[in-house]
Parts: C-alpha cells; structure tokens; sequence
C-alpha cells in the first residue's frame, strides 16, 4: 500500500498552500509571496481513526483554531478601539448641544461612558 495524504503550509499572513504527498514543496506562499512558518502533515493511508481523525489532522485543526483565535483578538481590540471613538465623539456633540442651549458643560449628563469611567466612579 503507497502513501496517501497531504501536506499544509501556513505562511506568515495565515494564507494555506495545501499540496499533494507526492506535490513539489512550494518555496513560498501562492498568495502573498510570503516565507512559510508552519507546516503539517496528514496521512490518509489507513484512514480516519476511531474518533475520525487521521494522524497530523488534530494538530492541524489546534494551529487553524490558533490562528483564528488570534484574528478574533485583534477584531476584538480594533472594535474595541472604534467604540472608544463613537464614545468621544458622542460625548463632544453633548456638550456641544449643552453649550448651544446655554448649559454649563458640568450640566449636561455624559450619557455615554467607557467602561473604565464608569469603574473609576464606583
């Protein structure tokens, strides 16, 4: 029985460059030109094991769910970034409107806070 399976190559950016067992190892990544950082190996010979797996597929899935982990974290920070924003601005055009009525700025309830405002209050 020959081999049978592929390989998987991660570049730098995340991008996959999945190749046959019998492919040419790519130098860099397809997509971005990129070195590659991480590979993986999955053998197909004999199949999937009692839990559906075949060897190298798990450490496979855990690097994917890594990597997407980190994208999640940093959309997480850059949203967290762009509400942070909304909330200065928001908070400007308040007291803007409390100046044009003729309010003292202290007046004017801040209606919008960050969460760290409102810890530092308590």
């Amino acid at each position: 029985m020959s081999y049978e399976g592929y390989y998987i190559h991660f570049c730098e950016e995340g991008h996959e460059s999945v190749r046959d067992a019998y492919e040419d190892d790519p130098e860099h990544c397809r997509q971005c030109g990129g070195e590659f950082v991480a590979s993986f190996s999955v053998d197909e010979t004999n199949g999937p094991d009692e839990h559906g797996f075949c060897p190298g597929e798990r450490e496979l899935i855990a690097y994917r769910e890594h990597l997407h982990g980190a994208d999640k974290k940093r959309e997480l920070e850059d949203l967290r970034m762009e509400i942070a924003l909304e909330c200065s601005r928001l908070k400007a055009a308040i007291r803007d409107i409390g100046h044009a009525a003729g309010l003292n700025t202290e007046d004017v309830p801040l209606i919008l806070c960050t969460v760290r405002e409102l810890r530092d209050a308590q």
